[in-house]
């Protein structure tokens, strides 16, 4: 890349480098289409270029950082177990995917199951639902129907090697919304966290 073109891309994007997590020659492309990946990704744009560390806790830093090794476990997600503040923090996962080149989304469940119902494809390598099973009295609930479409996603995610990241409210919540497949679908194949 030519020098004066990459000092122009610097001098643009001083403050996307500044807090020192991105570095120019490695992420050029990524900041060059910032909106466009944080805004397919479903994400605000400081998650992509701050560290996981100012939004995440441990649990999920130290996920991320054996991202490659889950796979070779048997390991096909996270899922966050009445966790506090979790959409950022998973917010902060696809950030930090993003800035490797993986693909990644944000997603509502509602949002997931609108997408599903029009054929809607969800292969992106990590995809994270901060609203998979609430609680009752917070609006978990999904029409009987759902219930096969959403194991189907989970299981072909699984199948294809692919991470998909969930909150819950308890794993009771799970199995009142989704029963018990699902319940042991995550506890076979997730990591918990409930920090």
């Amino acid at each position: 890349m030519q020098q004066s073109l990459m000092h122009d891309h610097i001098t643009r994007h001083y403050q996307l480098y500044a807090p020192e997590v991105l570095q120019p020659t490695v992420h050029f492309r990524l900041v060059e289409n910032l909106q466009r990946f944080t805004s397919e990704a479903g994400i605000a744009k400081k998650y992509a270029y701050q560290s996981m560390s100012a939004f995440a806790k441990v649990p999920e830093i130290d996920w991320m950082r054996k991202y490659k090794s889950h796979r070779n476990d048997g390991v096909y997600g996270i899922c966050f177990v009445k966790a506090k503040h979790c959409l950022p923090r998973m917010s902060a996962m696809v950030g930090a995917c993003l800035r490797n080149y993986i693909s990644a989304k944000v997603i509502t469940l509602s949002d997931l199951i609108e997408g599903l119902k029009k054929g809607v494809k969800y292969d992106q390598d990590f995809l994270a639902i901060p609203n998979f099973a609430l609680s009752q009295t917070a609006g978990g609930d999904i029409a009987s129907w759902q219930v096969p479409a959403l194991l189907s996603l989970l299981l072909d995610r699984a199948m294809q090697e692919k991470y998909t990241a969930v909150y819950i409210h308890s794993i009771s919540a799970v199995n009142i919304i989704y029963g018990k497949s699902m319940v042991d679908h995550l506890n076979e194949y997730f990591t918990m966290v409930s920090e």
